[in-house]
């Protein structure tokens, strides 16, 4: 294997590991805040793996957000390339007060 696929492999698994980094603060929150509405758990894990690709200038198709919450493998249904972002606004807090501003703002 030459280095250029080493390099690319090596990528790809820094960017799944900060996303399960991402992954884990979202279940410790959930966790914390005994959080048990099941809309709501995904929305948190939706805005922050959107906070994560903002931070590493990524951008997220619906497809890969689809795949990151594991649903990406259902043949039933097909994923668009959209790419979804976070208004400006949102990517100004800090990971917990979005966090915070996801809880208090979710609609049920």
């Amino acid at each position: 294997m030459d280095q250029e696929n080493i390099d690319y492999l090596n990528r790809i698994a820094e960017r799944m590991a900060a996303y399960d980094n991402v992954r884990a603060n979202v279940v410790s929150y959930i966790l914390q805040n005994s959080i048990k509405d099941i809309a709501l758990c995904t929305d948190l894990f939706i805005v922050a793996f959107l906070y994560k690709a903002h931070q590493r200038n990524e951008v997220i198709t619906e497809e890969e957000l689809a795949v990151l919450l594991g649903d990406g493998d259902d043949q039933d249904e097909t994923f668009s390339k959209n790419v979804i972002v976070l208004s400006d606004e949102k990517t100004e807090l800090s990971f917990g007060e979005l966090l915070d501003y996801t809880v208090e703002n979710h609609q049920c």
